[in-house]
């Protein structure tokens, strides 16, 4: 079967509601022991306490302002639930893709929700209160609001209605429980299923031809015939994204360096010289491709590092095989050359090539880390964006009213946020489903090595903050060694950053003209005491309030949406996963020696044609191709009007600059060629994902 990850099956989501009732005892502050809430159990903790204390007239004043407040909170759920029995009418039955369009026209029903329930997980762009013409009022802070009362009281209801439950895949981290916060995520996924509609059919039409096209030809018999999978293919899925270089030039060593540096830098390290070698080279070998030992290279600070090893660890699937890589790349003595070194399978005979073995051994080494890449950059994305995101931005949604400026800003790049999960529990980590059909490793290992991962290095705040992060590993301005010559991530990444950094902080110091006014700021104070609750890691404490940290906090949320996200997923995510370098698979057992390697022994350890066309079609289902220069590619994040007449007159002005700068840098990577050299920004590809009229302001997907 063609592996089309999109079909999600909202009725499913809609089709069982929660009990709607008291979700959670009262508690002081914000102590939130009871992390993982139980919502039946504490139905019938509420009604067992009711029993015991009589009448409702003989209830506890307490209690019976709890259960007023259910009532209110159930009159929200249902008048959400309603709205959304749109959605499950429409996606229902074999023909959701025919309904698409009506299904746009659907999402208009979110403006006419309570103001308590107005988000960005309902319809793109809901700022402030509702006007009685039908605009929305001006974005104010607590101390400004007309209304102290109502505001306060729509916070309770909020507060009330938006609990921490547990994700779909029951673990990692929080996410949205109680009735509202149930809508919160049924909202995001209703709106996500109808972009997803919508490039499934794209995604399935090119998939039909390229099958077709294979079947004429015999299938992939040779590895020059995995070059058909591209030629003249996926231009309905994918337009015009990815350059051709990417297909044609990916077999060579610089192609295979310069991924480290474009796509996930995120598991490379410079190697301190104090550091001991993660593995060993042969001197002579090393010397005769480099001029220097490992050692010495290690000792000059030009010895760099990625590690998939935990891969060697986890169990394979019956009748698939991979390996658990380790790489060395290396800075050049001679011209700051930027190339691999080595690679170390660490399964089975445990081998350890270099470019000096046998070019189809070679070759096949960079195809078993190109199948770590394959697997590794997807759940890395999840977890360095959307989860990273997800914690402060529901603890934000408890704390603050809906007309708060930095809630709204916040909510404008969490466009559907709430509903990837869902997505990856139904498509991808449930057994028998895309990963278990593509991959090595099965769908539930893909959720144990999130995991890993998340714990192990994508958990932090502001731990992982640009450039910071890549400073750390020794990428950028590095205290030894040489700098890296051509960096095309860093490169683009810190002029989308630093357009960011300088919006955010006239957006910051416009809103809160004094320092006093942060500390006087309630609702703010609330949502940096209660992140920690929601288990986010490394986020700024209640103590460091400010507005340069409020300033650093939401120009790493635009980071991580506009920048690390397009990067790893979108459409790059067809990138990582190109073949024959990068198989989601390996179907036969890994060689036991080097030199005898053959080119027919290596086609028939890849994919076969179907699996192939399943492979690209379940990767160009992250692309958005049809969003390019749309309202939802960054250079127009602020043609939306909404938000836009949300801002006040300082930041209208800095969203002009803003706008300014992107169109630039789109000029910029738009005209990019390659050089005499056959290279552009030192690679043997035009990468540019970074492209603001190509690159999103919010994680689609």
């Amino acid at each position: 079967m063609i592996g089309m990850a999109l079909d999600i099956d909202v009725t499913e989501f809609l089709g069982h509601q929660r009990e709607v009732g008291l979700m959670h005892r009262f508690v002081k502050g914000y102590d939130l022991a009871r992390f993982w809430c139980n919502p039946r159990q504490q139905i019938r903790d509420a009604h067992a306490s009711t029993l015991r204390t009589g009448a409702n007239n003989k209830l506890p004043s307490r209690m019976r302002r709890v259960m007023r407040q259910r009532r209110e909170i159930e009159y929200l759920g249902n008048q959400l639930t309603q709205h959304l029995s749109g959605y499950e009418d429409l996606l229902r039955g074999d023909n959701a893709i025919d309904a698409v369009s009506s299904a746009e026209a659907q999402v208009s029903w979110a403006v006419k929700l309570p103001p308590a329930l107005l988000s960005s997980h309902v319809v793109a762009g809901s700022y402030g209160n509702p006007t009685q013409d039908g605009g929305l009022g001006k974005l104010v802070l607590p101390y400004q609001d007309p209304n102290p009362r109502g505001r306060a009281e729509s916070v309770r209801i909020k507060r009330e209605g938006i609990l921490y439950g547990r994700g779909p895949e029951k673990g990692q981290t929080a996410y949205p429980a109680g009735p509202l916060g149930d809508a919160l995520w049924q909202a995001d996924t209703a709106a996500l299923t109808v972009d997803q509609l919508r490039h499934e059919n794209l995604v399935k039409q090119d998939a039909a031809v390229l099958l077709a096209q294979l079947v004429k030809i015999g299938g992939l018999r040779s590895l020059a015939d995995f070059s058909k999978l591209y030629d003249g293919q996926w231009k309905t899925s994918m337009g015009n994204v990815i350059d051709i270089s990417f297909y044609t030039n990916q077999t060579s060593d610089l192609y295979f360096s310069m991924q480290r540096l474009t796509l996930n830098p995120f598991v490379l390290r410079r190697l301190h010289p104090s550091e001991r070698l993660p593995f060993a080279v042969p001197d002579d070998v090393a010397r005769n491709l480099t001029t220097m030992t490992t050692t010495q290279l290690l000792r000059s600070g030009r010895l760099f590092y990625a590690d998939y090893s935990a891969l060697a660890k986890m169990p394979l699937q019956q009748g698939r095989f991979a390996a658990g890589c380790e790489a060395y790349f290396y800075i050049s003595v001679q011209d700051d050359a930027w190339l691999p070194l080595a690679i170390k399978t660490n399964r089975g005979a445990d081998l350890i090539y270099t470019p000096a073995d046998a070019p189809l051994d070679w070759l096949f080494a960079k195809m078993l880390f190109g199948q770590n890449d394959a697997w590794d950059t997807p759940w890395r994305h999840l977890v360095s964006t959307h989860l990273v995101l997800e914690l402060p931005y529901l603890a934000a949604e408890r704390c603050m009213s809906e007309n708060h400026p930095v809630l709204a800003m916040y909510k404008k790049f969490m466009l559907n946020g709430f509903s990837f999960r869902q997505f990856l529990q139904k498509k991808l980590f449930a057994p028998g489903t895309y990963t278990d059909q593509q991959y090595s490793f099965s769908g539930s290992t893909g959720s144990n090595y999130t995991a890993y991962i998340y714990n192990n290095a994508e958990s932090r705040f502001r731990g992982n903050y640009f450039p910071d992060r890549l400073e750390r590993e020794g990428l950028l301005n590095s205290k030894f060694g040489p700098p890296i010559k051509h960096f095309p991530f860093a490169k683009d990444a810190s002029v989308i950053h630093a357009a960011w950094k300088t919006f955010m902080r006239t957006f910051v110091y416009s809103t809160y003209r004094k320092e006093s006014r942060v500390w006087h700021d309630q609702e703010l104070a609330c949502w940096f005491e209660e992140v920690k609750h929601a288990g986010s890691v490394d986020f700024p404490p209640r103590h460091h309030m400010s507005r340069s940290t409020l300033v650093d906090i939401l120009t790493h949320v635009a980071y991580l949406t506009s920048v690390q996200h397009q990067a790893m997923n979108n459409n790059d995510q067809f990138i990582s996963a190109l073949l024959p370098m990068s198989p989601m698979s390996f179907f036969k057992p890994l060689p036991t020696t080097k030199g005898s390697l053959t080119e027919r022994d290596i086609v028939s350890m890849l994919p076969n044609a179907t699996t192939a066309v399943g492979q690209l079609a379940l990767s160009a289902a992250f692309s958005r191709p049809e969003f390019v220069n749309s309202d939802r590619a960054l250079l127009n994040i602020f043609q939306d009007q909404e938000f836009y007449g949300s801002l006040n007159s300082q930041t209208k002005a800095a969203a002009a600059v803003f706008q300014a700068k992107m169109e630039k840098l789109s000029a910029e990577v738009a005209g990019r060629r390659f050089d005499a050299e056959g290279l552009c920004g030192g690679a043997p590809f035009i990468w540019r994902a970074l492209d603001p009229r190509v690159a999103l302001w919010a994680m689609t997907i």
